[in-house]
């Protein structure tokens, strides 16, 4: 996967949107992408950085006499027109398509990006403006405002992903870790950090540090942070030597070190805000670019910091009485501190790499909620699961939920576990042990919605149920046996608290263990959880529990007569139309056979292999090219279907039973010898068996001059 990012940095636009790119694309390198550059030489540049972080870079070159008179500050960013530009960023590209083209310019918009389209797989914007169209398959705006997708209705395709919020926040990996070991903040103020920007054209700094000089707080430790492209060091080094207790740093690859020592900060709006609200740093903000008020605006209005205004509009007075004022409110910087925590956790740049490249769902992780997950699983979960929308303001709630979280992780009959993929967690799922039943929640971050994880989140926590200690043991059997273990799922929902008959049925699903259906039904499983039945899922005899239903899907074993008691119904599902073509494998015989329609049937187990009374039936349309895999597929969704229907109409169908009627016939158990071919013969005559094999488990193979040669068989993408 290659992913270019066009961006540039100068002394009159800043170095926030490279520095935000440069963290993206670290993020991306650390996933093992390939990542490149195209940025314009422009005075002020960042390209030497780019370099020194072994980032490849195609560079631009500056154009001033190319400007355009009479265009927007933003355009004039740009250096050349949007046409131009876009030529030279296609030159750049050397005929490459990468995956993805990720843009963060203010000077682009869709005129740019329609002239790039044909020469990349998939674009992405970074914006915080929302005033000019865009044409992309990803937005990011990582800025706060009360109803963010408003913002951008009208502006961006429809099929457009949007990432909106502080949740995304492109911050470097330092701030994550710096916040595992950050200290209490109690609202006392001793040390104050100074940062206004790379460049700070309006000289802020001068003026926070002016402020901090009075008599009442030189006893205040403060640090000063002047940007590579601050064109008042001189003077700043001068003012800093003359305060005592006062620090002068330099350019710094990251200032999480120095927001976790500080108290209090001054600082300019942009990246750095995402930074001190993570960190939980309580900050005056002063606004250094036209951009960068609504969010300052809608954060203070928030109460997540406190704006003093715009950098034009600010004197001296007006920042000491906004200083006065925080000094003597220390419970409401411990406030503010809590606040920031929650609207911003450093899981930015992972969320974002994650939509740009997400994780198949058989890669999915489980580990063991700690205490530190509490922000996300307030995030995620909510009330009764469902994710909380809107701010974080209500701390009572919080308060709640948070000593609701720490006795769940101590309550020996619950289990708690975070959903990683690759290393980031996307969700939750916690399991509560009451007698012979396990009741289940889950919720997934939004990035994780409609991928098709829930079903396999909930089949791979029941299998780590299965993993732990004598805890969830109890009801039948011995401690320690399997029986003891078997426990029915039911899904939480608010109406089981106040009406236990929410749940219909008991339901049993007994399958082999290497049963090639087991990968369909999880989501079986969670399409009965979600319509209130209890459901028990097994791959041994022993744990089977008496219940209403017991569904036997790829099952090879005899089921003896005493465990079919256990059961009003036993359902089992074979591929025939039988009485014809019971006992094994009669998918694959039937394809050997040149048949490419096959019949599905839902029936009564029996004493008899096969032979009880039938229930449904559902007939798949093969066209003679299907692989085993696609021949499966098509069989296991039909066999789902069945099972659906049947606990639909449950116990009334029972009554539509229909006796097998005619000639009985058997297929013969498969054995790895029946995937010979013969060498002498033409593959179209045993193109059937090529169809059946299974490359894993048992491939095709042939034997010639005294060895044997396995073959696979796969269908080759179509160009």
């Amino acid at each position: 996967m290659m992913v270019v990012f066009r961006v540039d940095a100068s002394a009159k636009m800043g170095i926030g949107h490279l520095m935000r790119c440069l963290t993206l694309a670290e993020g991306l390198r650390s996933r093992g992408k390939e990542v490149r550059f195209i940025c314009r030489a422009q005075p002020g540049n960042l390209i030497g950085l780019l370099k020194r972080r072994a980032m490849p870079v195609t560079v631009l070159p500056d154009a001033p006499e190319a400007r355009s008179q009479g265009e927007s500050d933003y355009a004039a960013w740009l250096g050349v027109s949007q046409a131009q530009d876009a030529s030279q960023t296609i030159e750049a590209l050397a005929g490459r398509r990468p995956d993805w083209l990720i843009v963060d310019h203010y000077g682009l918009d869709a005129k740019w990006e329609q002239q790039l389209r044909p020469h990349v797989q998939h674009l992405m914007v970074i914006d915080d403006l929302a005033d000019r169209p865009h044409d992309c398959d990803l937005l990011l705006d990582q800025n706060f405002a009360i109803e963010p997708e408003m913002r951008y209705r009208d502006l961006v395709p429809a099929a457009c992903r949007l990432l909106l919020g502080p949740r995304y926040a492109l911050l470097r990996r330092e701030y994550r870790l710096w916040r595992q070991t950050l200290r209490p903040r109690d609202g006392r103020v001793r040390r104050v950090l100074v940062f206004l920007g790379g460049a700070d054209p309006g000289h802020a700094t001068s003026l926070a540090l002016t402020a901090l000089s009075t008599p009442e707080l030189r006893h205040l430790h403060v640090d000063v942070v002047v940007g590579g492209n601050n064109p008042h060091r001189s003077a700043l080094e001068a003012q800093a030597r003359s305060r005592p207790r006062t620090t002068l740093h330099g350019h710094r690859p990251h200032l999480a070190d120095l927001m976790a020592q500080a108290d209090l900060a001054v600082g300019a709006g942009g990246v750095t805000t995402w930074e001190r609200l993570c960190l939980g740093l309580p900050s005056l903000v002063i606004s250094i670019a036209e951009n960068q008020k609504p969010a300052c605006v809608a954060l203070a209005e928030a109460g997540v910091i406190y704006y003093a205004g715009d950098v034009g509009s600010l004197d001296e007075g007006k920042l000491s009485e906004h200083r006065c004022r925080i000094l003597k409110d220390p419970k409401e910087l411990v406030r503010m501190s809590e606040e920031g925590e929650l609207m911003v956790d450093g899981w930015g740049v992972q969320r974002v790499v994650e939509a740009l490249d997400p994780t198949p769902v058989g890669e999915i992780r489980l580990r063991p909620a700690e205490e530190e997950d509490i922000v996300l699983y307030y995030d995620w979960a909510g009330e009764h699961g469902a994710r909380r929308e809107g701010s974080h303001r209500d701390l009572l709630l919080w308060e709640q939920h948070k000593r609701w979280f720490q006795e769940k992780l101590d309550d020996p009959c619950s289990r708690l576990f975070v959903v990683e993929a690759n290393g980031l967690p996307l969700g939750q799922i916690r399991f509560d042990r009451d007698q012979e039943e396990v009741r289940v929640d889950y919720s997934l971050d939004p990035l994780a919605h409609g991928r098709g994880w829930a079903a396999h989140l909930v089949a791979l926590g029941a299998r780590r149920l299965n993993e732990l200690e004598p805890i969830y043991l109890g009801g039948e059997g011995d401690p320690g046996s399997a029986a003891s273990r078997a426990a029915f799922l039911r899904l939480f929902s608010p109406e089981l608290d106040v009406e236990e008959s929410y749940t219909r049925f008991s339901i049993v699903i007994l399958s082999d263990r290497s049963s090639w259906l087991n990968t369909y039904l999880p989501e079986l499983v969670l399409d009965w959880l979600r319509d209130g039945h209890r459901v028990l899922w097994t791959h041994t005899q022993s744990e089977l529990r008496p219940a209403d239903l017991c569904f036997y899907l790829g099952c090879s074993r005899i089921v003896p007569a005493e465990v079919l008691g256990r059961f009003r119904n036993n359902l089992v599902v074979h591929e025939s139309n039988l009485p014809q073509g019971k006992g094994w494998s009669p998918l694959t015989w039937q394809i050997l056979e040149g048949k490419n329609r096959i019949p599905v049937t839902l029936l009564e187990a029996d004493k008899k292999v096969d032979s009880g009374v039938v229930y449904m039936q559902e007939w798949v349309e093969f066209e003679g090219h299907e692989l085993i895999g696609e021949l499966r597929d098509a069989v296991a969704r039909v066999t789902l279907s069945l099972c659906r229907r049947f606990v639909e109409a449950y116990p009334a169908i029972v009554a539509q039973a229909r006796e097998q009627v005619g000639k009985e016939s058997f297929y013969r158990r498969r054995r790895p010898a029946d995937s010979r071919l013969e060498p002498m013969r033409s593959l179209a005559d045993q193109f059937d068996l090529l169809r059946v094999v299974d490359n894993v488990r048992y491939p095709a193979f042939f034997e010639w001059r005294g060895h044997s040669y396995v073959l696979s068989i796969r269908k080759a993408e179509r160009r």
